[in-house]
């Protein structure tokens, strides 16, 4: 029996993946709008956030029920709002240099 009124925690991503704003320069919150191909709005959002740099659903708002159709996921910054790229290996952004835990953001 599916209970579509309780979200499924850390469904959909890796513990070790992670969410990088570029504007921002940081990792931060996330929220992704679930929609289908050729509908008018998201059906679904999921609320993420870090723990270290793994990112973990903490939370979705169902909206509608989902449609038949091609899935497709827009991620936005939490913290700037801006469109960001789709979750990457937590080791790549720390060997590309792009974001080193042990610093602070400002």
């Amino acid at each position: 029996m599916n209970n579509d009124s309780k979200p499924t925690i850390n469904s959909g991503i890796q513990t070790k993946y992670t969410f990088f704003c570029h504007h921002c320069e940081s990792i931060s919150k996330v929220y992704v709008e679930n929609w289908v191909k050729n509908n008018e709005g998201p059906y679904k959002i999921e609320l993420i956030q870090h723990e270290g740099n793994a990112a973990i659903i903490v939370g979705e708002i169902n909206i509608n029920k989902k449609p038949d159709g091609e899935l497709v996921k827009f991620h936005y910054c939490g913290d700037c709002g801006q469109m960001i790229q789709p979750p990457v290996d937590a080791d790549y952004i720390t060997i590309m240099g792009c974001y080193n835990p042990f610093t602070s953001k400002n």
